[in-house]
């Protein structure tokens, strides 16, 4: 029955899926208790209105006629506006509502937050900025995951070259699986993953599209302009969180392989024997036309726009001509703050779970790759000491 449902109509069973999901996670999230261990969202409320709802203490909320009341939200709303305020949406929220004002506030999507902003400003839904932050995030996160998913959905087919009866099939399941992806709450809180992979599935389905249709042989303009596009919401999507510029290697690539086709045909001799390795990667690459090249390079220049940009305003910033004091990742090549602040504030990084301080957990997670030895009775005893060993020194 299933089956035949997925057949008929694939786009209205995500959509009903995605109704359910969406309503399961927000019913957890109204249940939960609240507000739990962390207070840091009703600090972040005070001042803004936030009504007397289950507070522990009366500190950590505003006193009776001291702000303004809560702009008429429903309790509910209100419930649901504190539970998925949290963690890193707390830094969204209290960016968005008043712009960057701390170095390490850089860490978190420019792109993301300007939107955000833009939202909460130009189109009120209550008096105060920061619930109008709130919501339109909340929305904007759904919105996004939907068309996301639909997206998915149309790359998922345009991938599949065969007509077969499983083709939809196939293309429903890997749209279904990110409606159930593991991110679940994130992609219905105010935060930049959902908005994230729209982008980015938008970018790959229009990649695709300069490609579609046209075997090996490129055709005119159009497939010019559907990589241009690919390009600019990838760079879109860099400007949401850094490791969007990742998508551009796509671009490299087809940049390398002209690079590869054109010193074959200058020096009369294939340069790399591909062919030996993939016979059809060789056919592809002596149908690529030279004229596709200027609209890849012009894609991947969007791409590394989208994450340069973000990082030229906080340079500016910080490094101006007018500072005194300049910072030092000013003075580093290339002088990135995005790079210094995840590693100078934040502790993390590309590879930096791979460092030697990292061991530790490694060792205390993965206890059993130590207890090797025949005799069961010492390996135990020697894996409890091991894991003593790594309490001990990870709290230290």
């Amino acid at each position: 029955m299933v089956s035949i449902t997925v057949d008929k109509a694939p786009r209205t069973l995500l959509v009903a899926c995605f109704l359910a999901w969406k309503a399961l996670l927000l019913t957890i999230a109204i249940i939960s208790p609240q507000p739990g261990y962390d207070t840091s969202t009703r600090l972040l409320f005070k001042g803004h209105g936030i009504r007397n709802v289950e507070v522990s203490s009366p500190d950590v909320y505003s006193p009776p006629g001291t702000h303004a009341p809560a702009q008429g939200l429903p309790d509910l709303v209100m419930r649901l506006l504190l539970a998925l305020t949290r963690w890193d949406t707390i830094y969204f929220a209290s960016i968005a509502e008043r712009g960057y004002v701390y170095e390490q506030e850089w860490a978190f999507g420019w792109g993301f937050l300007k939107f955000l902003s833009f939202l909460g400003t130009n189109i009120p839904l209550t008096t105060e900025k920061l619930y109008n932050v709130l919501i339109h995030g909340i929305i904007l996160a759904n919105v996004s995951h939907l068309i996301s998913i639909i997206l998915l959905f149309q790359l998922a087919l345009a991938l599949q070259t065969s007509a077969s009866n499983g083709k939809v099939y196939f293309a429903f399941i890997c749209a279904a699986l990110h409606i159930f992806t593991p991110a679940g709450i994130f992609l219905v809180a105010p935060c930049p993953e959902a908005l994230f992979s729209l982008l980015s599935f938008a970018g790959y389905l229009l990649y695709v599209y300069s490609w579609i249709d046209t075997g090996l042989q490129y055709h005119g303009p159009i497939q010019d302009l559907y990589l241009i596009l690919s390009g600019f919401c990838f760079g879109l999507a860099a400007t949401v969180r850094g490791n969007g510029l990742l998508s551009g290697i796509i671009y490299f690539y087809d940049a390398l392989i002209w690079l590869i086709v054109s010193a074959e045909r200058l020096v009369r001799i294939r340069v790399f024997n591909i062919s030996a390795l993939r016979p059809e990667l060789h056919a592809q690459l002596s149908s690529i036309r030279q004229r596709r090249l200027p609209a890849t390079v012009t894609a991947g220049m969007l791409v590394g726009i989208g994450f340069a940009g973000p990082q030229y305003i906080a340079f500016q910033q910080f490094c101006g001509s007018h500072i005194l004091e300049k910072r030092p990742w000013c003075h580093a090549f290339p002088p990135s703050i995005y790079s210094w602040v995840q590693s100078h504030y934040w502790n993390v990084g590309f590879l930096s779970l791979l460092s030697c301080q990292t061991y530790n957990e490694h060792a205390f997670l993965h206890p059993e790759t130590k207890s090797e030895a025949p005799d069961q009775d010492r390996n135990a005893k020697g894996l409890q000491d091991n894991m003593d060993f790594d309490i001990n020194r990870a709290f230290e």
